[in-house]
């Protein structure tokens, strides 16, 4: 059936065919007319008014760019937390991730340069002493799926080009023809040469991923500046929490901002992040870790930053670090002792006492703002976010202190982090095959590492045989249904209040096998924390995650006078079946695998699942 369509307001004479007389051409229109109108009436009852444009949503792109030497990346423990519970978490909500890698291959004498600028002066680069071969490398490779690899040397080709360093044959140009952000840079470049290599690579691989977006015609909406040495022990927020208008930062650090890892969104915010001149713009002459033969005396005849630059020695290493005329070594070095040292004019606008990563970053996103905030109360420009996540060193593990010990600054938080975190990363980085279990730092969960034992890379620190899932387990509290917790209490097992909150002295008791040492008061306590390790064939084992009075793993099983206790436990030890261990959560009540239920109003038993008490899995936040 032909359309009905609105009558035509053109005049125009009807095709003589099929006209044969006036008669005829008087009906024609009348039929004509009461069809049209009919189609008119049908059009209006029965279609309804047009519902406006729904405009299809734009899926969420994110870039994540994970930049530095190598160091313990390619450790398989430390990939697949990268990919599970950072690359993971962003694109849990449907966001389209891609990975970008810059990296060193190369193997340093040392992770992190402290000794070395104590003994040449500045703050530079270990020496190399091999490199990592690619059948190390390729099972990372294959694990993170990276659509851009780029290698580069710390220390060697980081902008070192004349044109990059200001030299021309060799030679720096003259002081005074180099811009202000020109100056700094070179002085960043041959004084913090570490530094350097952080924001010039972070630089290129930022440019990486905006060449492979506009070659595809995209763009992304966040970037995501990683580094290659940290272990995601839980899952990050989805990329479409994070803000838009700030920089996202974890709270990790001692500070406030650190550079850990960094989420910004596309625009001006990432261009003020990753700029090399606003680096240059920004950074100040001095290094928080102290020693520097740079700085006058303080803190007990000490070099420190926080003294004044000391102009002798600053003029006396200017020509061999900068490449300079001889006779501009004394403008320079009064121009840093004046205007670039931390404790000078420069250091002043900054509001701090040295050169901290930190404050470069929050001053980098604030840039020209009067007030930034400080370490102590916070970066008005940056978002806080509290991540599980910490630095795992090649050579010596996790330092899994950093997720109690460094985070909660009081000042921008209220809350503290949870000590729960902390011992999950024992747990997981510290029964590696590397370490000698002779001299135990932390029972099951630590011991120090031998430097000398062969063992290759891959092998240390492998994926838990005892996690055949591959998920790491989360710290939770098992919580009664009148909010009571089930707490460890020697050998039995009772539910008592929660604790919200324990002092660093009451976790380090004296009396306890292995002590706990934190810096600061921790949410949580470790005896009302476990972990369900999923590696029985009829559901889990309960893992108790306090390791101070005990040299052995310790899970709930049958024993005791109560007939409940914690003992060995006999999956997580053997890696075979568990026999008494065996424990199923169904309907909020925890079973054994005898088929008795877990019952009790103070002491905690094992009878008939009449009685069972309501228990819920509670995983604690970080």
């Amino acid at each position: 059936m032909a359309p009905c369509l609105p009558k035509s307001t053109r005049k125009r004479s009807p095709p003589a065919r099929y006209v044969k007389s006036n008669c005829q051409l008087v009906c024609i229109l009348a039929l004509l007319g009461s069809i049209t109108q009919l189609c008119s009436m049908a059009i209006a009852r029965f279609e309804a008014p047009a519902a406006p444009a729904i405009p299809k949503a734009i899926q969420q792109r994110a870039a994540v760019l994970i930049v530095g030497e190598t160091r313990s990346l390619f450790l398989p423990r430390v990939y697949e937390l990268c990919r599970r519970n950072l690359i993971g978490g962003l694109a849990k909500q449907g966001a389209a991730v891609d990975v970008f890698l810059r990296l060193d291959r190369s193997v340093k004498a040392s992770e992190g340069s402290e000794g070395h600028r104590k003994i040449s002066g500045a703050r530079g680069v270990p020496n190399i002493v091999g490199h990592l071969p690619d059948s190390i490398l390729r099972p990372m490779l294959q694990t993170l799926k990276p659509v851009q690899v780029s290698w580069f040397v710390a220390g060697k080709d980081e902008g070192d080009t004349e044109s990059d360093a200001g030299l021309k044959n060799g030679t720096l140009l003259p002081w005074r023809s180099l811009s202000i952000e020109e100056r700094s840079l070179s002085l960043l470049r041959a004084f913090d040469r570490p530094l350097w290599s952080q924001w010039w690579n972070r630089y290129q691989a930022y440019r990486g991923a905006l060449r492979y977006s506009s070659l595809r015609n995209f763009e992304y909406s966040f970037y995501c500046f990683a580094r290659s040495d940290s272990a995601w022990l839980r899952p990050v927020p989805p990329i479409q929490a994070f803000a838009r208008d700030k920089v996202s930062v974890n709270d990790v650090w001692m500070l406030t901002a650190n550079d850990h890892v960094m989420v910004a969104p596309s625009g001006e915010l990432v261009e003020r992040l990753v700029d090399m001149d606003n680096t240059g713009r920004w950074w100040c002459f001095g290094n928080p870790y102290g020693l520097s033969p740079f700085h006058g005396r303080s803190n007990k005849e000490k070099k420190r930053p926080e003294a004044p630059c000391d102009y002798e020695a600053i003029r006396a290493a200017v020509v061999e670090k900068l490449k300079c005329l001889p006779e501009e070594a004394d403008l320079i070095a009064r121009d840093i002792v004046d205007e670039y040292c931390c404790s000078g004019s420069r250091g002043k606008r900054f509001k701090t006492h040295a050169g901290h990563t930190e404050h470069l970053l929050a001053k980098k996103i604030c840039g020209d703002k009067e007030d930034c905030g400080d370490q102590h109360r916070g970066f008005v420009d940056l978002a806080q976010v509290r991540l599980a996540q910490t630095v795992v060193r090649s050579h010596f593990g996790a330092d899994c202190g950093r997720l109690a010990s460094y985070q909660g600054n009081p000042s921008v938080r209220s809350s503290r982090p949870s000590v729960g975190n902390y011992l999950i990363c024992v747990l997981l980085f510290h029964d590696c095959r590397f370490r000698d279990r002779r001299m135990p730092g932390l029972g099951p969960f630590g011991g120090k590492p031998l430097g000398d034992l062969k063992i290759p890379p891959p092998e240390r620190c492998a994926w838990p045989a005892w996690f055949p899932s591959s998920k790491p387990p989360e710290p939770a509290q098992l919580i009664s249904g009148d909010g009571r917790c089930v707490t460890i209490d020697g050998e039995r097992v009772i539910l008592r209040e929660c604790v919200a909150e324990v002092h660093q002295d009451v976790i380090a008791s004296k009396g306890t096998t292995n002590r706990i040492l934190l810096s600061k008061p921790v949410r949580h306590a470790p005896d009302q924390l476990f972990a369900l390790v999923a590696n029985t064939d009829k559901g889990v084992e309960v893992l108790s995650l306090d390791p101070r009075f005990s040299d052995d793993f310790r899970c709930l099983r049958p024993g005791g006078a109560a007939g409940l206790t914690v003992g060995r436990c006999d999956a997580l030890e053997s890696g075979g079946a568990a026999r008494d261990t065996a424990f199923v959560f169904d309907a909020g009540h925890l079973i054994h695998g005898s088929g008795a239920c877990v019952v009790g109003r103070e002491q905690l038993s094992l009878s008939s699942c009449v009685a069972a008490v309501a228990l819920e899995v509670v995983v604690v936040e970080p």
